[in-house]
């Protein structure tokens, strides 16, 4: 109809000049290769069904299968499967990884909680890595390891392209805005076994 449009949020390569934001697949890689940097070789994944968590999830499996790691079955929780008796199953599991994403920020403090309720310890017994970096995340003992996602850079990108849009110029090139990674004591340096 001639109406400028953009998106913000996510960067989808098929809008590569209206959608502006993270590419989240590159975040659930890079999130997953930080802990794999840091010793993990136990990486599970809380995540749902919106398409930004979906990509985080697809670059989890990148990353696992690109360093040859396997992963089992139950390190995968779903958002809509987190309720006190499937996090107290998961936590006491023989298979219990010993590093988790949490893909949703909503959910970094019920797991946290129930964590603790549980008697396991962030980061000694599970460490624990989020995205988004809410107002919380510094707060939370131990403070939360996030990869953020650069807000205001991308929304500045959104701006200057409705700009070039209203005002008929050609429309400005913009990759996507990768995630900041900001460490604090959700993780910990493992040891190897020699």
């Amino acid at each position: 109809s001639g109406y400028p449009v953009v998106s913000v949020g996510i960067a989808y390569p098929e809008l590569q000049n209206i959608g502006f934001g993270t590419d989240h697949r590159l975040s659930g890689y890079q999130a997953t290769e930080y802990l794999i940097s840091k010793g993990y070789e136990k990486i599970g994944i809380v995540t749902g069904a919106t398409t930004g968590l979906i990509e985080r999830e697809r670059g989890y499996y990148e990353a696992m299968y690109n360093h040859r790691l396997s992963w089992h079955p139950d390190w995968l929780i779903r958002l809509n499967e987190i309720n006190e008796c499937s996090v107290f199953k998961f936590l006491k599991s023989s298979e219990r990884p010993d590093a988790l994403l949490l893909t949703a920020h909503s959910h970094v403090v019920p797991f946290y909680n129930l964590i603790k309720k549980f008697g396991f310890r962030i980061p000694e017994d599970i460490a624990l890595i989020a995205f988004d970096n809410p107002s919380y995340a510094e707060f939370l003992e131990p403070s939360l390891t996030v990869f953020a996602q650069p807000i205001r850079q991308f929304t500045y990108n959104a701006m200057v392209q409705l700009k070039n849009m209203l005002t008929h110029q050609d429309l400005a090139v913009f990759d996507p805005t990768p995630s900041i990674l900001i460490e604090r004591n959700s993780c910990l340096q493992q040891k190897k076994n020699n």
